[in-house]
């Protein structure tokens, strides 16, 4: 593994387990097995790393090949089933601590916010789109507004009960939350 890897490996295991402030270079570099001077040749400073994590992990929330595989087949049943998934926040390949750092440091870093913002507003433009494919229409494009808005809180509330409460949190309770989405898609449908 090179350098730079091994240092953006150490300090996202430590930013989970101590937060972003909490973690000084010192520290990533011993966990790195590199010398604080060569840390600084790949990073000029720790908010460098941060930003190389955020940009890496939050691209991993940028919507798959499937949501584009459905819209592009015109398959609601794929385009459903990946709204239902964005809600339920099951499925996710970087620690949901380091997440939540990320959420905290966009609130003081405005480096971060941005690239936070960006990814919010790729999820945002999806939904709208999917949310289009499936019941289209100038009519009802503000229910439609409110539809994503509500998609995006009732995501955001699940993701942040994962990950304080996960034992709280039980399938039945998300399945209830996915379901009441569905209806109101169904409802625009109708309309």
């Amino acid at each position: 593994m090179e350098r730079r890897e091994r240092v953006l490996c150490a300090a996202r295991r430590l930013f989970a387990d101590n937060g972003f402030h909490n973690t000084g270079i010192a520290r990533i570099a011993r966990e790195s097995d590199v010398q604080v001077g060569q840390l600084y040749r790949d990073f000029a400073s720790k908010e460098d790393i941060v930003i190389a994590i955020v940009e890496r992990d939050m691209n991993d929330f940028l919507p798959d090949l499937e949501l584009a595989a459905a819209l592009t087949a015109d398959d609601r049943a794929g385009i459903r089933s990946w709204i239902a998934r964005f809600i339920a926040c099951r499925e996710t390949r970087t620690d949901r601590r380091v997440i939540a750092e990320i959420f905290a440091e966009a609130s003081r870093s405005p480096r971060v916010a941005g690239i936070v913002t960006h990814i919010h507003d790729g999820f945002r433009a999806c939904l709208i789109e999917a949310l289009e494919r499936l019941a289209p229409g100038d009519a009802i494009a503000a229910r439609r507004e409110m539809l994503v808005e509500l998609v995006m809180t009732i995501s955001a509330g699940v993701f942040q009960r994962r990950l304080t409460n996960p034992s709280q949190l039980g399938d039945d309770v998300v399945d209830m939350l996915v379901d009441g989405v569905q209806r109101r898609i169904d409802a625009l449908i109708e309309d």
